[in-house]
């Protein structure tokens, strides 16, 4: 009996001593200065700048071992440039982020203001700085409706998808009452119907297919708003004709 009593006693003793000890080293870790973050690494980022972000997190109170990669995570998205972050650790004292800035694939104004519009179709104040870095065409509403921006998005995502170098020729988006007009390098101008711009941009995408012109410059006017026939007016710089191309 005494024999089991005592051992129980140990027992105790032991599992208060390694108790101790555990906490004891976890508070030491948690409040030296040993795993206080102080190196921070950056990547990914191209228009946002190192200081900015930093100034989001104030990662010097933040220790390696309890650092909260959620907190830092939607702090650092406060910023609308920036579309997501991803966080690493590293022991002793090191964090690394990796930013993803926005995608933006078109500039539009409302009300005065400028804003992008992101791959997600969703809508981000754009401001000079901002306006003069990222390159996107130019949506320009000239009708008497709103316009649909997750069309546009199609519309858009479409064209690069086709041929990225197309996507970076063109220079703006027209929104008329039943067309579209997009203008691209050189002022070419295509012309699309409103209620049909998927099926008129795959003509478009079928004539470059079939012909040896098949860049957008060698053309000043596109129309694809007419049932299996698309007119073409060729640039000044070549021979200028005006054919009616029978699909």
């Amino acid at each position: 009996m005494k024999n089991k009593t005592l051992n129980v006693m140990l027992n105790l003793i032991y599992s208060t001593i390694l108790i101790l000890t555990i906490y004891s080293i976890t508070y030491y870790a948690v409040n030296t200065d040993l795993f206080k973050i102080n190196h921070i690494k950056i990547t990914g980022n191209k228009f946002i700048q190192d200081n900015e972000i930093l100034n989001l997190i104030d990662a010097n109170k933040y220790n390696i071992l309890n650092v909260d990669k959620n907190k830092i995570k939607q702090k650092i998205k406060k910023n609308i440039y920036i579309s997501d972050v991803k966080i690493y650790t590293k022991i002793p004292n090191k964090i690394i982020l990796e930013i993803q800035e926005i995608t933006p694939i078109a500039l539009t104004q409302i009300d005065n203001k400028y804003y992008f519009i992101d791959n997600y179709s969703k809508l981000i104040l754009a401001n000079i700085e901002s306006i003069n870095f990222f390159s996107a065409p130019i949506i320009t509403n000239s009708s008497n409706k709103n316009i649909n921006f997750k069309k546009s998005n199609e519309l858009l995502t479409s064209i690069f998808n086709y041929k990225n170098n197309l996507y970076n020729k063109l220079n703006e988006i027209i929104y008329k009452n039943d067309y579209i007009i997009l203008v691209f390098t050189n002022n070419t101008k295509v012309q699309l119907r409103k209620n049909k711009y998927k099926n008129d941009i795959n003509k478009l995408y079928a004539l470059f297919n079939q012909i040896e012109l098949n860049e957008i410059e060698h053309y000043k006017y596109v129309d694809l708003t007419i049932n299996k026939q698309i007119i073409v007016i060729e640039n000044e710089e070549l021979v200028i004709n005006e054919n009616e191309i029978e699909l």
